[in-house]
């Protein structure tokens, strides 16, 4: 079994983002999550490639679920793409 991989990624509120760009970081905005986490894996699934131990993600994606609460439970737990 390999090692799980920590991946650094943004918290962002609505006072780091302006004009659709994303301003004023600093390092209480920087968390590092397993990449195992269900964001990750989105990205690196929407991306087509892995990301690197302790690699920095610089780029966001929205995900809407859906207003329903099971079908956004089914998309959360079974993919959002599926």
């Amino acid at each position: 079994m390999s090692g799980i991989r920590n991946i650094e990624v943004l918290k962002l509120t609505q006072k780091n983002l302006s004009d659709g760009k994303v301003v004023d970081i600093t390092d209480n905005n920087i968390t590092e999550v397993s990449s195992y986490s269900f964001l990750v894996k989105m990205l690196e699934a929407y991306n087509k490639r892995a990301f690197k131990p302790n690699e920095r993600i610089a780029e966001y994606i929205k995900l809407n679920l859906s207003l329903d609460e099971e079908k956004a439970k089914s998309q959360w737990f079974d993919g959002a793409f599926s």
